[in-house]
């Protein structure tokens, strides 16, 4: 659940990208994590996998193994990080196949 407030209606801006976040809070949960029950219920992993040095030292922590490919997807993922930067990088980049066809 979101809850996006609407603080002011302005006038477009042609020389900008709609959409555009403006701020945020936390890391959205990580692929097949069973959902956001299960994702609150184990954030607390989640966190010591962005904190850990290495997978071992993970894996000693927890005494939980994981194959490759998840350790390698998870280990730059920290749930309280919000990086409004790349958010709007993809937006930009959903964006501009409808601004191109916008452009008379």
């Amino acid at each position: 659940m979101h809850d996006l407030p609407i603080e002011a209606t302005l006038p477009l801006d042609p020389k900008l990208v709609y959409p555009v976040c403006i701020a945020g809070r936390r890391a959205a949960p990580p692929e097949d994590c069973g959902g956001p029950h299960a994702f609150m219920a184990t954030r607390f992993e989640y966190t010591l996998i962005g904190e850990s040095r290495s997978r071992q030292e993970f894996e000693d922590l927890l005494g939980d193994e994981m194959d490759d490919e998840e350790w390698a997807i998870l280990r730059h993922y920290h749930p309280d990080r919000f990086n409004r930067r790349a958010v709007n990088r993809r937006l930009a980049a959903l964006a501009a196949p409808s601004q191109e066809r916008r452009v008379p």
